[in-house]
C-alpha cells in the first residue's frame, strides 16, 4: 500500500530586466507557515530535493519555468543534480561549501552535460574564480555588498569570454530596481516583485537513501553491481 505525506515548499520568482519571470527559487518549508526553521542548510537542501522534486512534480511547482535549487557540498559530491533534467533546473552552489578538486571536477561534468550553474550569495572572493568557466549566473545580495562592487563586477563579466549574468537578490524597493537597471543588471529577485509563495502537495513516502544512491550509480559510465 502506498503511504502518502504532505509536502511544503515556497517559491520566489526571478525576473529579467523586462520583469518577465524566468524561474523560481525553491525554498524549504516544513509546514504551511511560510518560515524557514531548518538549522542546517545541508538538511534543507536534501529535503527540498526529496520531498518536492524526486517525489513531486517540479514543472507544476514552477509553472514549466526554471527551478533554482540550492545544492550543498554533499549533494554536489554525490552528483544529486543528475536526478533532474538539465532543462528544468539551475544548480545554485551555496556559499558554505568547501572548494575541492573533486567538487570542481563534478561541477565541470555537470556543465558539460548541459546544466545551468549559479553561484549563490557571491561575496567577491577570488576563491570562486575556479568556477567561472562553468557558471552562467552570479547571485548577489544587494543588502550585503556595495553598489560599486556590483557595478565593477558587471564590467568585469562583460570583458570575459564566458557569458555570465548577474541576479540582484533582495530587491525591496522600486528605487533599488531602477538603480541596478541603470547598469543593466540581468535578473532580479526580491519582495518588491514577489514574496515567497507557499505551495503544498502530497508525495509517496518514505524514499529510502539506497534508492537515491541506486539512481546515482545508474548514471555512471561503468556500473559497479556489487
Amino acid at each position: 500500500m502506498e503511504i502518502t505525506s504532505d509536502t511544503f515548499i515556497a517559491r520566489q520568482a526571478i525576473l529579467d530586466i523586462n520583469l518577465k519571470t524566468i524561474g523560481y527559487e525553491l525554498l524549504f518549508r516544513d509546514s504551511l507557515e511560510n518560515v524557514f526553521r531548518e538549522s542546517s542548510p545541508e538538511k534543507a537542501t536534501s529535503k527540498v530535493i526529496l520531498q518536492n522534486h524526486i517525489l513531486g512534480n517540479l514543472n507544476d511547482v514552477c509553472r514549466n519555468k526554471l527551478a533554482f535549487i540550492n545544492f550543498d557540498e554533499f549533494t554536489l559530491l554525490q552528483n544529486s543534480p543528475l536526478l533532474f533534467n538539465p532543462k528544468d533546473i539551475v544548480i545554485e552552489i551555496i556559499e558554505t561549501i568547501n572548494i575541492s578538486d573533486e567538487l570542481v571536477f563534478n561541477i565541470s561534468q555537470l556543465y558539460k552535460k548541459g546544466y545551468m550553474i549559479a553561484l549563490d550569495n557571491y561575496d567577491f572572493s577570488s576563491k570562486w574564480d575556479v568556477f567561472f568557466p562553468y557558471i552562467s549566473l552570479i547571485k548577489v545580495d544587494v543588502e550585503q555588498v556595495y553598489y560599486r562592487q556590483i557595478e565593477k563586477l558587471k564590467k568585469r563579466l562583460l570583458s570575459t569570454k564566458h557569458k555570465i549574468n548577474i541576479v540582484a537578490e533582495r530587491i525591496e524597493t522600486n528605487e533599488q530596481f531602477q538603480k541596478f537597471k541603470n547598469i543593466d543588471i540581468d535578473y532580479y529577485q526580491g519582495y518588491f516583485f514577489h514574496k515567497p509563495e507557499m505551495k503544498s502537495g502530497t508525495c509517496i513516502s518514505p524514499l529510502k537513501v539506497n534508492l537515491i544512491q541506486l539512481f546515482l550509480e545508474a548514471y555512471k559510465p561503468h556500473l559497479d553491481f556489487e
